[in-house]
């Protein structure tokens, strides 16, 4: 059985499993840019990768201009060669 107050909304099946995660998104124009200004090796910034929080506090050296906050669905995201992305809609 249901109970709703008023103003409450039910939410469909679908509605209650997508878990948000916030995300940090590096913006496009911080592509290629080092993680470590000292040290030019492979360690960059990949347009449009997430990283979560505990990942984002790693990159100390990295400000927080380059990067955009993003809450999305768990389901929605993928690793491609060995970095994290949005998939889907």
């Amino acid at each position: 059985m249901l109970i709703i107050s008023a103003g409450e909304t039910v939410k469909s099946k679908s509605e209650r499993k997508l878990k948000t995660m916030r995300y940090y998104k590096v913006k496009p124009e911080y592509d290629q840019m080092h993680k470590n200004p000292r040290i030019h090796d492979a360690n960059i910034l990949i347009a449009d990768e997430l990283y979560t929080p505990t990942e984002r506090i790693k990159l100390r050296f990295v400000p927080d201009k380059c990067f955009d906050i993003v809450d999305i669905p768990r389901n929605k995201t993928g690793f491609m060669f060995g970095a994290r992305f949005a998939f889907g809609n």
